[in-house]
Parts: C-alpha cells; structure tokens; sequence
C-alpha cells in the first residue's frame, strides 16, 4: 500500500488502556462542537459488501478507529482499545447535491459516547444514477483525529476495497510525547520551565475548588446547545483548471498556495465586512511532516503557528502573500511546534475538560437536574475554569486556515474515482474567518465556517461569507470561475 507507515506492534503494551489522553487532546473531549469530518465524492459503481470488507480491514489497521475514553476515579482520563463495538458503515441512498450537508448537521447533533466508543462515523450516501457521484463521509471527535488522518483513512479505506489482499499491518499511534518528538525539538529553557511553574501552580489552585461536569451535564449541554444553533458552510469549489491555474500562479510569485488563499480572504473579510479585530492567524500544523515514522497514523497529530497579520497584509496583494510566506517558514524553522502541546501537559487535565464545557454551559436547560449547581459555578467568576473560559475567549484568533496541501492519492480505485475532497473542521461562533481547504485529483476546495443561531433565522452572515468568498476569487484572478455559486449549507 502507498505511504504504508511502519507498523510498532511492540508499542501496544497493555490491550485495553493504551495510554493516558494528553493535553491537547483533552481540550475536545467534552466540547458540543469539537467533530471533524471529511467528505469524499466518488464516481462509479460501488460494491457495498465489498466496501464493508475493507471498512473491517481499515478497523485492524488503524486501531484508533475503534478506541473509547475512559475515566477513573482521579479524572484522569485514557484512551482504551478494547470492548469498543466495530465502526460500521452506515449506507443511505443518495436523493439529492445538498444530501451530504444535511447528514453531517445531523452528525454534529448526535454525541459520541466516549466511554463506549467507537468515536467515529462512516456513512456512504450511495447513487444509483450513473451521471451521480456517491459522498463517502467521515465523521469523527477531534480528540483521536485531525483531518489529514480522515483524509489518509479515506485513502486508505479505497486502497483496502481496490485490493483485499494488499497488506494492511497495524498502525499504532505514539504512546508517549517523546516519542512523537524529533530528537532535539523537545521545548526547553527558561520559557518553557516557567510556563510549567505557572500551570503547576494553577493545579494547587483547581484542586482547592475543582468543578466536575458529570456526562449527563454533557448530554443535556450539548442538545440545548444544537437545538439552538446549526453548523454552516460555504464552499469553493475549483475545477482542474483553475487549480492549476492558481497553482502556476503562486509559483510564478514565489509563495504557496495557502498563503495565497488566506491573503485573499482576509483581505476580502477586509473589503465587505471590515477590519479584523485583532489582526492575528493561526494555522494548524501536521506533525506528521516531523516524523516519517508516523506519517500514516490515525490520531490527532497538529500543534500550531501563531502569526501577526498586522504587517503582513499591504496594499498589493502578491507582496502580501510574499509576507505572509516568508513569516510561516520563519515559525516553522524555529523549531518550536512542539512547545504547546509539551507545556500543556503539565497542567491538570480535568480543568480542560471543565473548560469545554463552561464555555458553553449557559445553554444547559433549567429542567437538567444539577442546573442549579452548573448556574452557580457559572457565576463562580473566580473558580479557576471561569477565568480560563474568560482567557480562551479573549485569546481566540481572528482567522484560522486548515489547509491539508494537495494529497497525493491515487485518483482511480478498481472502478471508483476520487473526484474531489471537502473538509469541515469543528468551528466557533466567534471566530471571524474559519478555512478549510484540500486538494486531491487536481481540484482545490475550500469551506469557510461558522455555528449560527438557528432561531432567529437570519441570513445575513451566510450572505455576507458569499460575498467574501467571491471576492477572494478576484483576488486570486478567478472572478469568472464557476466558483461563485450561491452553494451555501
């Protein structure tokens, strides 16, 4: 199989509890909005038996697709690989375009239950017609998966169905951080100890006033919270022409496509909406470029870039994508992607799992049975999850771009062709500009993406996000791409 990573049986050591959930995995564990998904258009004729095969061969081969979280009596919380049901695939027939957007807002309002597992859907919307693709969708909780591990399952799943007889040797994911980190690129220094100092410290002070959300706050949360909003997107989608075009076109600029892209579109928020508030970008960064030995694991394997747009976007905007190009090497060649997620684990893990739900905990329902006490730590403004909560909202960026690159995948799979990818990361209310984008077979697409109110209906920031998109096509120079739909979910 391509990029087959190599197999670490020997890192399995214990069968059911493989490891504790780290830090930076913990912060998504009890978020309502914390799922991601990656959605795959296919053309041809599928064989459902034979897809439910090698659904069952991708479950051996990426035994992360069948884990659950477990929490003992200390809250600390791990990650366990027995007892989890196998992940199966749900099969629909295919009734409409928008039918895959429809599915996923109907995902986003069905929690996982992380002590029973599995943490992930696979769902095959399934055309009859011949002219119509089928949408394979992959939905998954962040806390074991980043959207490159979605997209390289979806590979791999299409590789397993094309060749049953392929090899397919499990794929553990690192057990501990040192492991995952390249030699030398482990933080250290005066920064690094600090930060440690400050959050043991922060530790003394949550265990003197701790505050537990039990699961049943999580179910009662997590429904009022979706009966009140809906997961929305708008898409770009360009054609094989225009992605070579484009990428022809950053070439000849000497920058990257994803600088490019997040120029246009934050100068394109700039042009309908208006300055951003605070000017900065975070881009999430795959590890798995650190490591070859963990290039195809199933986890959620990200730290990332943290950059000032305040110098970066000029008047003319191919120097501001030069800018913006130079300044995402320097933070890359610093060596330090590693920091956050090494830092994070010295602090207690059960504030983070407090702190994704108290940002959301005003939507809890008066008729939940421990309202009263969640109504009182809520108003507990020096319980330390509260300051935290405060903290998080304040240090939220304006823009955040995912862009997973052009994949490398295979195009044709025994009958089935990969025509295009769509990536829908978890998203926020309050963060301005949300971007996703993925190339595979030639095409680039992209999703900017928000939670809205559902009630009052209004549609006015989708309108807006249109005029956004299209917009950012003429800066690109693609103001006659077919691009500019109304297709908006």
């Amino acid at each position: 199989m391509e990029n087959q990573a190599v197999s670490n049986h020997q890192e399995l050591v214990v069968p059911g509890r493989y490891r504790p959930v780290w830090n930076f995995e913990r912060k998504f564990v009890k978020s309502p909005a914390a799922n991601v998904s990656v959605v795959a258009t296919l053309s041809g004729p599928i064989d459902v038996p034979r897809m439910k095969r090698a659904l069952v061969r991708l479950q051996e081969m990426h035994p992360m697709l069948r884990s659950r979280i477990v929490e003992d009596a200390d809250h600390k919380a791990y990650i366990h690989l027995d007892h989890v049901p196998e992940v199966p695939l749900q099969v629909i027939k295919r009734a409409s375009d928008r039918q895959w957007y429809d599915a996923l807002a109907k995902e986003h309002k069905r929690p996982f239950n992380q002590g029973t597992g599995p943490l992930i859907r696979f769902i095959l919307l399934l055309s009859d017609r011949p002219k119509q693709p089928s949408e394979l969708i992959v939905f998954c909780q962040h806390t074991i998966c980043d959207a490159t591990a979605l997209a390289n399952c979806i590979r791999d799943l299409l590789q397993l169905y094309a060749d049953p007889t392929c090899p397919s040797a499990p794929v553990f994911p690192p057990q501990t951080l040192e492991r995952m980190m390249p030699q030398g690129e482990a933080p250290k220094g005066l920064a690094s100890g600090l930060k440690r100092f400050v959050m043991k410290t922060m530790n003394q002070k949550w265990r003197k006033n701790p505050f537990i959300f039990t699961r049943q706050d999580f179910l009662d949360i997590h429904k009022a919270y979706w009966q009140q909003k809906a997961y929305r997107f708008i898409l770009m989608e360009l054609n094989r022409k225009e992605t070579a075009v484009l990428t022809q076109r950053c070439r000849d600029n000497g920058v990257t496509v994803n600088s490019a892209l997040i120029v246009a579109f934050v100068k394109a928020y700039q042009d309908i909406i208006g300055p951003l508030p605070k000017d900065n970008l975070v881009i999430p960064y795959d590890l798995r470029r650190r490591s070859e030995h963990y290039k195809n694991v199933f986890c959620l394997l990200i730290s990332s870039l943290e950059l000032s747009l305040s110098n970066v976007i000029q008047d003319d905007f191919w120097c501001s994508a030069r800018a913006l190009h130079d300044e995402i090497a320097k933070k890359i060649n610093q060596k330090s992607v590693f920091g956050i997620i090494s830092d994070m684990q010295s602090l207690d893990g059960s504030i983070l799992d407090t702190l994704g739900l108290a940002t959301n905990a005003s939507y809890m329902p008066e008729e939940s049975p421990n309202y009263e006490k969640v109504r009182q730590f809520l108003n507990d403004k020096k319980n330390l999850a509260n300051v935290f909560s405060e903290k998080f909202r304040d240090a939220l960026p304006d823009v955040i771009m995912t862009n997973l690159g052009r994949m490398d995948y295979p195009e044709e799979y025994d009958g089935i062709k990969l025509d295009k990818m769509f990536f829908t990361p978890s998203a926020s209310e309050t963060i301005p500009l949300q971007l996703a984008a993925v190339g595979v077979s030639g095409v680039l697409t992209l999703t900017i993406n928000f939670i809205d109110d559902l009630y009052p209906a209004d549609d006015s920031r989708m309108e807006a996000y249109i005029k956004i998109r299209n917009k950012a096509l003429d800066y690109l120079n693609l103001s006659d791409s077919g691009a500019k739909s109304d297709r908006a979910f």
